[in-house]
């Protein structure tokens, strides 16, 4: 078995009931963060609503942060992660040398949008996060002297 299907594996048995309570506490603090730092890059910026016009309205996609209006789940996906970008919420993993949350939470968002529960949500998160930590430790931080850290290792 590879690396990565050990890795895989590992992460894809997660239960969110085995997970320590601060953990827990911490990803839902991701989602909030994001998810309020989206909707206020959207309202904020000329540049996020002219980006987010691309994206092309549909009665079941997800839903546009601050925009209110649904795309399909890739583009909202794209259009929140870079309206979170906007105020430059860029959180940090220092294990990876890596922020994960403007790849992560928009993702988990666009695609689990109404068809997740919270707790799917947030363990999702968590393991968005756990991926991206190593990965970008196992670059050891070798990504950071030529490449934007979130080109390479966020997921």
């Amino acid at each position: 078995m590879s690396v990565i299907e050990e890795i895989v594996e590992e992460l894809w048995s997660l239960e969110i009931e085995d997970l320590p309570d601060n953990v827990i506490k911490e990803a839902a603090k991701v989602l909030f963060d994001n998810i309020s730092v989206s909707i206020l890059g959207y309202e904020r910026s000329e540049k996020a609503k002219r980006f987010a016009s691309l994206a092309y309205p549909t009665e079941n996609g997800s839903i546009v942060c601050g925009g209110w209006w649904r795309t399909p789940p890739s583009m909202a996906a794209l259009v929140n992660a870079f309206s979170s970008h906007v105020l430059e919420f860029d959180d940090w993993l220092e294990e990876g040398l890596v922020h994960a949350g403007s790849a992560v939470v928009p993702s988990v968002l666009s695609v689990g949008e109404g068809r997740i529960s919270w707790k799917e949500a947030l363990l999702s998160t968590i393991i968005g996060y756990e991926i991206t930590a190593r990965f970008g430790k196992a670059l050891k931080g070798k990504h950071n002297f030529r490449w934007h850290i979130a080109a390479l290792a966020d997921p």
